[in-house]
């Protein structure tokens, strides 16, 4: 059957290996960081929320976007909670076409990691909603090797999956988001309108910032 369809065999092994690709290296970055502090601004309250399923023993499991939803609207004990997931996009630049690996990330990700932008600005909040989502930021090794550290990059569109995508920011040189050796380049908007979102889609890592004087028993 795959010798008869080899375009769709070739399309399907493509995605498989993606999905596995991105899985592992999620669950390299979970495990690596689960006994010490994120390295970010305020690192003693930042915390990673899971969820769990005690019938399959699961303790840290991958976040529905529905219920981070759920979480972040009537959550007392969190100042901040942004949710993101790893994914790999096609760029276009001229006539040439890059495989990157890039984030979605909900629009308050980078405020509540305390991280600034060195040009342009992060995401807006209509900006994880349908229709408005088609912005980006970039990299600081994005921007230099893509567009030669031009300071005017601010505004300029990017083919990304054969799509136009507006840059709108980038990032410092010294921004990397866990510390490993292979950085993210792309950073997108994680669309999260209620509509449009799964409880049984588990695909999410969820930050969190514990409000001042809140225990993370409490929380």
């Amino acid at each position: 059957m795959l010798r008869r369809s080899p375009g769709l065999s070739l399309v399907a092994i493509v995605v498989i290996g993606l999905g596995i690709g991105a899985n592992t290296a999620v669950y390299s970055i979970v495990h690596a960081l689960a006994d010490r502090p994120l390295p970010f601004r305020h690192a003693a309250r930042t915390v990673m929320i899971w969820q769990t399923d005690r019938t399959k023993g699961i303790d840290h499991g991958i976040v529905s976007p529905a219920d981070f939803l759920d979480w972040r609207e009537r959550s007392h004990t969190f100042d901040e909670m942004a949710a993101w997931r790893t994914w790999f996009y096609n760029v276009g630049a001229g006539d040439r076409t890059e495989q990157v690996w890039g984030v979605r990330t909900s629009a308050n990700f980078f405020d509540l990691l305390g991280v600034d932008t060195a040009l342009g600005r992060s995401f807006l909040p209509e900006e994880e909603q349908s229709g408005h989502e088609q912005v980006c930021i970039l990299s600081n090794n994005l921007w230099q090797q893509g567009f030669g550290g031009d300071t005017a990059v601010i505004g300029r569109m990017l083919a990304v999956d054969g799509k136009p995508f507006r840059i709108v920011g980038v990032l410092s040189a010294e921004f990397n988001l866990f510390g490993t050796s292979r950085s993210y380049d792309l950073w997108m908007p994680f669309v999260l309108d209620r509509g449009r979102v799964s409880r049984d889609d588990h695909s999410a890592i969820v930050f969190a910032r514990r409000r001042q004087g809140v225990s993370l028993q409490a929380a």
